[in-house]
This record gives structure tokens, C-alpha cells and sequence, in this order.
């Protein structure tokens, strides 16, 4: 996998679209299955039909370099399907307003919005706006969340992303998530541009590598940065 995906190699007859609308009834079934009451009979039958999809889905299975999920720049956050979609309002090279909604299937604790979705939403958003909406690969280095409010499910919210301060390949980035008047949580982030000689490096590598120049922290301080905090690469997620 690269960065851009110009390693991703389609089968002859794949069909992103009809990808698209198969991460879209993923999502549709999650939620149906967050609100269902299951009999045990249902809980069985269910859990068959996906054991079977699942050995379909096996038998399929490929390289990296083959694999469409999280390489398609059409799609959703590129064809991630975990994250909930969100719609650019509006946006700017350092700005990006949008909305969107969580499921049932994203909660947490007392009915709101599980916490690490609230992050992961951020995370997304604010590294659409650090990387130019795709154009420049990017890591988050770090991302300092803030939770004021409960954030609520199946109602519209908003993200609200600026970058704040660059220096040289560093990206200092704000986002909000709003429901209505009320910020619900907030983050602030350190995003690196990730240089062409080190897209093929693992996560980890990139950022120290960037942390190295300088004052050989990120920002003057330590700072964990674990591999797996963010995709590869943050993309915009546009409207499904």
C-alpha cells in the first residue's frame, strides 16, 4: 500500500460504486443490528449467515496491493468503512466545516457516542484538512482530545477543522465537534507531512523520522506516538 494508492491493482471486473454501496449496507447493518432484539434463534441463524459470508470472503482473500478497502479515492474516507461519512459544507486549504451523524452502532457508555469514535472522527477530519484534502500525505504525530459534552447519536452534528500554525512539515490542527451551540469534544493535533522516501516505511518510522529534525521532539515536548493511531493516510470522508 502507498501513498497516493497508485500501487492499488483492481481486479479486471471490480466495480468501485457497487463497492460503495457495499460498505453502505455494512453500515446500514450494523445499525439495524444495534437496535435488534434477538431471539436466540435469530442470534444462531444470523451468526451462520455471516460465517458463511465470512468463508466466502476468505477464499477471496489477497494481497495488500490488491485489496480495495482503504485505497479508493472515490469513496468515503477512501473506502475505510469503520467511519461514519461526513459532508464538506464547506472548506477552505486550512479550514473544513462538515456534518455528520453517528449510529447506534457507534455508542458508548450511558447511550452517547463511544468516545474512541468521537476521536477517530477528529482524527479524520483533521488530517483531511492538514493534508489538502489528499494531495499531501500526512501522520498524525499527535491528537489531545477534550470530551465537554456528551456526544449524542442519530442526530446531525458538526465538525469544525482549522490548521493553526505550520513550521516546515509540522501542521498544527484544531477540530471540534459541535451539536448545535454545544462543542461536544475537542482536539488539538500535530499532523507531518510524510516525505516520498518514507511512504513504504512503517507508521512509527515516519514520525520519528520527522520528530528527528530539530529539536528531535515534535513539538519540544515528548510525545507517545503509537503505530496504528491513524490510517495511513488521513483523506477527506465526503458525503455516501
Amino acid at each position: 500500500m502507498s501513498w497516493p494508492f497508485d500501487e492499488f491493482v483492481p481486479s479486471r471486473d471490480f466495480d468501485t460504486a457497487e463497492y460503495g454501496r457495499l460498505l453502505r449496507e455494512l453500515h446500514k447493518f450494523h445499525g439495524a443490528l444495534a437496535w435488534a432484539a434477538l431471539s436466540r434463534a435469530d442470534t444462531i441463524h444470523l451468526r451462520e449467515a455471516l460465517t458463511a459470508l465470512r468463508s466466502r470472503l476468505h477464499a477471496m482473500r489477497t494481497d495488500i496491493d490488491s485489496a480495495p478497502y482503504g485505497q479508493l479515492d472515490d469513496l468515503p474516507c477512501h473506502g475505510l468503512g469503520q467511519l461514519p461519512a461526513w459532508r464538506a459544507t464547506h472548506e477552505t486549504e486550512t479550514t473544513l466545516h462538515a456534518t455528520f451523524e453517528f449510529t447506534r452502532w457507534h455508542i458508548g457508555g450511558g447511550g452517547a457516542a463511544h468516545g474512541g469514535m468521537v476521536t477517530a472522527v477528529l482524527d479524520d477530519a483533521m488530517g483531511s484538512c492538514a493534508s489538502s484534502r489528499g494531495r499531501v500525505p500526512v501522520r498524525t504525530a499527535y491528537l489531545n482530545t477534550t470530551f465537554r459534552a456528551l456526544t449524542p447519536v442519530e442526530v446531525p452534528l458538526e465538525v469544525v477543522v482549522s490548521v493553526t500554525k505550520t513550521e516546515g512539515r509540522k501542521l498544527f490542527v484544531h477540530g471540534e465537534i459541535r451539536h448545535g451551540q454545544d462543542i461536544c469534544a475537542e482536539a488539538d493535533g500535530l499532523f507531518v507531512i510524510v516525505t516520498s522516501d518514507e511512504r513504504r516505511r512503517e507508521p512509527a518510522r515516519a514520525v520519528t523520522s520527522a520528530a528527528a529534525e530539530g529539536s528531535g521532539t515534535l513539538d519540544g515536548r515528548a510525545h507517545a506516538s503509537p503505530a496504528g493511531q491513524a490510517p495511513p493516510m488521513a483523506r477527506s470522508c465526503p458525503s455516501q
